[in-house]
């Protein structure tokens, strides 16, 4: 495949001579000048650089046995070896192939194995080449960063400046085209356009070019994507990026010195910096001038008698010198942005206005790992507990993946079910993390905390003593042991003690002496004019949570033998 950027004057001369007894001599003068020059003009600038294709989309699909596909599509920056911009070089289809298939999808395939689940199994392919694109940062290439084994620089959505990592270790990087950090993008790491938080919209509508006194609209389709979280009759602050990739070809009569003009194989896309736009309740806001970065790409067509005589073609840039509007209802699942794309070019007198709408494909979903619990043990081993996603939600009702971590975002994973069972000790709070996977690609993340306790005393159902009768009331110590019949269900073991001795009589301290945890020494005494002593040991059990229960049993010194 021949260069895009390669101008074939060949071509063009052979077309101007065939149409030469038309042209006029002063048509003939401006047409010569431009030949020699090359016209490298589109949209009358002269371009920050022509079209060589640096990036294409690639697209990776990740699925376990019996799930849903989760795909990804990303517009991906060629690496250096592969850029026209950088090399001397033909692309193909199969050098396209080899990169997605071969970097990207390694890079790919190890990111979401470790950070996102063990049970997904990713590939990746190149889509046609005629959707190659071009953008300014891929030249500029990034900062390679290998994805940190506890997935720190991986982050689905919650704090976009993590988001560092291009490569597993051992690979080469692979940087994306920026999504979001005008004025000056650079591109993104890989991390960035996997398992995010974004709404995508196919929108259609119109583009007008204006420049000097002539204006053009023609209809045109694309894609919106919103970055951020819905906030549905609240307000919330998103991000924005587009592609418009189908748009008519803009004739003008008499421009700059031709009969007339095509603007052929227009493409736009930019990107705002984030959280660029706050969106009030009813879904509106609006993207301050100079708050996006936006490049083209397209094919001048230099016509004379309906001839072709020149052409050229030129990628170029600018940023919105009006607010830009963006308008999104949740609810029906709406979007529209309308405004000037291209409002400061190169060349002052073009502007490029949209206005398009559609609706919204896709929305992330929300997980909902549910309420904080407290459970009670029903072993020394802890407790049984559920924890249920089941509340997650999703717009579409698309949710092919759930995946459970306990303890950390990185940490162990233990289930990809809705509801999971699972055991958990006594002790402190454990904390799980849910993350739900859309067929998007697009993720949600939250957190629950369990904790599972032993709130139930040992349950005591017999106390005896030996000896429990006292004879004969001779004054004398006896030595009395207490055997207790126990049960605890989260503690095998509970420790009992004599906690106290009392007497239905007055007593000396030396009449009742606690010797051990279950002995005691008891005096044989009891008064002349009484019915007889009774003593009664009170026994306290306590598990290893610190739960108390107590029992009591008695030891009787009669009045006489008969008792």
């Amino acid at each position: 495949m021949k260069q895009p950027s390669i101008r074939r004057y060949g071509a063009q001369i052979i077309a101007a001579q065939s149409a030469a007894r038309h042209i006029s001599a002063a048509a003939a003068v401006i047409l010569l000048a431009c030949l020699s020059s090359g016209c490298n003009q589109v949209l009358g600038l002269d371009p920050t650089h022509e079209i060589s294709p640096n990036a294409y989309v690639c697209t990776c699909q990740c699925s376990n046995i019996g799930a849903p596909f989760v795909g990804v599509s990303e517009a991906v920056c060629l690496p250096d070896n592969l850029n026209p911009n950088k090399n001397t070089i033909t692309l193909t289809q199969v050098d396209l192939d080899h990169d997605c298939e071969g970097r990207v999808n390694e890079n790919v395939a190890g990111i979401v194995q470790q950070c996102v689940s063990k049970i997904l199994n990713c590939g990746c392919i190149a889509a046609p080449i005629a959707t190659m694109l071009t953008a300014a940062e891929c030249d500029v290439g990034c900062t390679p960063e290998d994805l940190d084994p506890s997935c720190s620089n991986f982050d689905t959505h919650v704090n976009p400046a993590v988001k560092t990592a291009t490569n597993i270790p051992g690979q080469p990087p692979v940087c994306l085209i920026a999504s979001s950090d005008p004025p000056n993008p650079v591109p993104d790491p890989l991390v960035a356009g996997l398992f995010g938080h974004n709404s995508k919209c196919d929108v259609s509508g119109d583009v007008t070019v204006m420049r000097g006194g002539d204006t053009e609209t023609q209809p045109a389709s694309g894609v919106v994507n919103l970055t951020g979280s819905p906030c549905p009759g609240g307000s919330c602050k998103v991000g924005m990026s587009y592609r418009i990739d189908h748009v008519n070809n803009f004739s003008f009569d008499s421009f700059a010195g031709f009969e007339s003009v095509e603007f052929q194989h227009l493409f736009a896309s930019g990107n705002s910096i984030p959280e660029g736009a706050t969106l009030d309740s009813a879904g509106n806001g609006t993207f301050a001038v100079s708050s996006t970065q936006n490049y083209g790409t397209g094919r001048r067509s230099n016509q004379i008698a309906g001839i072709e005589v020149s052409s050229d073609e030129s990628a170029f840039t600018g940023t919105n010198s009006q607010p830009l509007d963006m308008g999104v209802d949740w609810i029906n699942h709406k979007c529209h942005l309308s405004g000037a794309l291209f409002g400061q070019l190169e060349d002052a007198d073009t502007l490029v206005t949209a206005d398009v709408s559609g609706d919204i494909e896709n929305e992330p979903p929300a997980a909902n790992a549910g309420p904080a619990q407290t459970v009670e043990c029903t072993s020394a081993a802890g407790a049984g507990i559920s924890l249920d996603g089941s509340a997650s939600s999703d717009p579409e009702n698309n949710i092919a993946l759930y995946v459970w971590r306990q303890g950390s975002r990185s940490g162990e994973e233990i289930g990809n079910n809705p509801v999971l069972h699972v055991s958990q000790g006594i002790g402190g709070n454990q904390t799980y993390f849910l993350r739900v996977v859309d067929t998007f690609g697009q993720s949600s993340e939250d957190s629950t905390s369990v904790k599972v306790v032993d709130s139930t005393p040992p349950a005591i159902s017999n106390v005896t003593a030996s000896p429990n009768v006292l004879w004969p009331p001779n004054q004398k110590l006896v030595g009395v042991t207490l055997s207790v019949s126990d049960s605890d269900q989260c503690d095998p073991n509970p420790v009992c003690k004599i906690a106290q001795i009392t007497s239905n009589e007055p007593i000396a301290p030396s009449d009742a002496q606690i010797t051990g945890t279950l002995t005691a020494q008891l005096s044989a005494a009891r008064l002349g004019s009484g019915s007889g002593r009774i003593y009664t040991l009170a026994v306290q059990c306590t598990d290893a949570a610190g739960d108390v229960s107590t029992a009591n049993t008695t030891v009787l010194v009669p009045h006489d033998k008969a008792g």
